[in-house]
């Protein structure tokens, strides 16, 4: 009896004080509240940022290393040779940047006016420097282009060029058109239940990524038109945004390997790596933390694997 009359009375105090309280009191508690919350998020992200390896340069125009460490034996470039065959002397890249803009500035200087289009869909970034290019407006108001090809009635998700046809993407299937005249050749094989925002050769195929998350591989032969299904890849569980090949990197992963790897990205948030001739997962790199954003676009250099993740 004697507790419970205790409980009853500290109860009683603690309301006492409540009711004695302020709004001024209110407001500096919540005050200091958001003062500890931001500390904790400050310390964080200064404590994620020593442990992130990313050089400054990736790190001005948003590109974050997803493959850490750098290799052991890194495989030197070959030589790049000129139309009469004598090698070209490459500068050596840029190491350090001051800002975004000034490294974007830099390598959109180096694209043309397609690449340029591609490069303004990565990011804001991007956009804004690819946006003032002069080259970036020759495809529109520089003569006229040589064929105009009307894939489909809605909108076309991907284009590949293969010889002397051109595949397109759209309606949940892939066309093909002639390179030259643009006349239709007809629908091919490939077939999906959604839509195919990426079309990619390598490794002597035609991978189609889809938005429910499945890689396929395709037959290439000269008739684009016999176009037949090989074998298919399905781990992601969302839109695959990118996919490329570890061509550039003969030792990727620091093992020599005779045939390159595949790297996709997808909105869950995930990186896989791909053996074209196993059709298996070898590696799945995940995000830092739950805070990132999906994964946009990878590359990989001579070196490294770097992701570029899109806006939460």
């Amino acid at each position: 009896m004697v507790s419970r009359f205790r409980e009853q009375e500290e109860q009683a105090k603690k309301r006492a004080e409540e009711a004695a309280r302020g709004p001024e009191d209110y407001e500096a508690e919540a005050a200091a509240y958001r003062e500890r919350k931001l500390q904790r998020k400050l310390e964080k992200k200064r404590r994620l940022e020593e442990e992130d390896e990313t050089p400054d340069w990736a790190k001005a125009c948003g590109w974050r290393l997803l493959l850490r460490g750098v290799l052991e034996e890194a495989a030197e470039p070959p030589d790049v040779l000129d139309g009469q065959g004598v090698p070209m002397i490459v500068p050596p890249p840029v190491q350090q940047a001051t800002a975004s803009r000034d490294l974007v500035g830099r390598v959109v200087s180096f694209l043309n006016p397609r690449s340029i289009g591609k490069a303004v869909r990565l990011s804001r970034g991007w956009a804004t420097v690819g946006y003032e290019d002069p080259l970036y407006y020759c495809l529109v108001q520089v003569g006229v282009p040589s064929v105009t090809i009307y894939a489909f009635e809605g909108r076309v998700d991907a284009v590949v060029h293969c010889g002397a046809s051109v595949l397109a993407s759209g309606d949940k299937g892939v066309s093909a058109f002639h390179v030259d005249t643009g006349e239709f050749l007809g629908r091919t094989a490939i077939r999906d239940t959604t839509a195919i925002p990426r079309l990619f050769v390598a490794v002597g195929s035609l991978w189609s990524c889809s938005r429910n998350g499945a890689i396929r591989e395709w037959s290439l032969p000269h008739d684009v038109r016999n176009i037949e299904f090989r074998a298919q890849m399905w781990e992601h569980n969302a839109e695959i945004n990118d996919l490329t090949s570890t061509v550039r990197n003969p030792r990727f992963g620091g093992s020599t390997t005779e045939t390159p790897r595949l790297v996709s990205c997808a909105d869950d948030r995930s990186v896989r790596v791909w053996n074209p001739v196993r059709h298996h997962c070898d590696a799945v790199l995940r995000p830092f933390n739950h805070k990132s954003a999906t994964m946009r676009s990878v590359y990989v250099s001579s070196c490294h694997l770097y992701r570029l993740p899109g806006v939460l």
